[in-house]
């Protein structure tokens, strides 16, 4: 069973007060929107460890005024003690015309109140000095490459009651990337297929860890080519449900070879120079010998037929009328196959 999260998080350039129930105003700065949400869970329990019953409101941005945000933070609750106050998108209601009033508000916030402002991109400025006299501000950005190792050392056994090998910890985040929301689904996974052992092993991570800094979308190109056709979906599958990789992008990168080939069938039909057609068809480096041949044997109709099939399920697909899944499946056998 999972365990709680840390408690824990540090102000933007160590100011601020530590984030929990004596903070009235919190800035959460970043376009991390698991560190965003965390954040939020830990001030909550926090606020309700104090206060017992907390009323939750949240507000949009775009559609709030600030009027109606101060004024619901000043008024009285009228079934729990305290209220929290969660604003998305914050940066489209604290404006250059508007900034002031919540400066105003900072310097004597409601004590039956804790704001929250939640944004990508909403810079501090005097507002954010303001806020650290009774409140913090907490960037949200995707940590580094060794602040993710950490974290995840850190956070396997807490979160998931099972410990982490720092190898396996360090080939985890170069697979995945530094994103804590994406570490802490695959951390999981890992947990239940570690069965009992005291710790996940690089073998583990290898096992059941899609490599998706390794291997991309685009070596379904290079796959669908050289397999037979149970092997084509069989990439194809893997790309979608391993790799996790969007359908959509999957098709696109069949109709993208798709091109490739009716430029290079095409421009050898008509006689244009090699070169010409390679750079036609945006062809770089050594493995576009390959493509060259196998284009220039391949008839120009069926060609072209393949080409226009990919862009007509693309279109399809992107209308809701078809399944990608099943289109680049039904379209990678369409393919003709490269020598060996």
């Amino acid at each position: 069973m999972a365990k709680k999260a840390s408690t824990k998080a540090t102000p933007v350039d160590g100011g601020g007060k530590p984030l929990g129930a004596d903070c009235r105003i919190v800035l959460l700065i970043g376009k991390d929107l698991f560190v965003r949400a965390e954040s939020t869970k830990i001030l909550r329990e926090s606020l309700e460890k104090q206060h017992g019953e907390v009323d939750v409101m949240t507000f949009d941005g775009a559609a709030s005024t600030p009027a109606e945000i101060l004024d619901e933070c000043r008024s009285f609750g009228l079934i729990a003690r305290h209220k929290l106050l969660i604003v998305d998108d914050a940066e489209r209601v604290v404006k250059e015309h508007s900034r002031d009033l919540f400066e105003r508000y900072a310097d004597d916030p409601s004590e039956g109140a804790t704001l929250v402002l939640r944004s990508d991109k909403l810079v501090p400025g005097n507002l954010g000095k303001k806020v650290e006299k009774v409140g913090t501000v907490i960037s949200c950005e995707p940590p580094t490459r060794d602040m993710a190792i950490k974290w995840v050392l850190k956070e396997c056994k807490q979160r998931h009651d099972i410990g982490i090998d720092p190898a396996a910890a360090t080939l985890l985040v170069d697979q995945i990337g530094p994103t804590q929301a994406h570490l802490d689904t695959e951390m999981a996974k890992l947990a239940v297929a570690a069965c009992g052992s005291p710790s996940i092993t690089t073998d583990l991570v290898t096992q059941f860890v899609g490599k998706t800094r390794d291997e991309d979308v685009w070596q379904v190109q290079r796959t669908v080519l050289h397999a037979s056709n149970a092997g084509r979906i069989e990439s194809i599958r893997y790309a979608i449900n391993v790799l996790r990789q969007p359908p959509t992008l999957v098709l696109f990168a069949l109709t993208d070879l798709a091109r490739k080939l009716h430029v290079i069938s095409r421009g050898s039909k008509s006689g244009a120079r090699p070169d010409v057609v390679r750079k036609a068809a945006k062809l770089w480096g050594p493995g576009g010998d390959e493509l060259m041949s196998l284009g220039a044997s391949l008839d120009w109709r069926r060609a072209t037929a393949i080409y226009r099939g990919c862009v007509e399920a693309d279109r399809r697909a992107k209308s809701g009328l078809g399944d990608a899944a099943r289109s680049a499946e039904l379209m990678s056998m369409r393919f003709p196959r490269a020598g060996r």
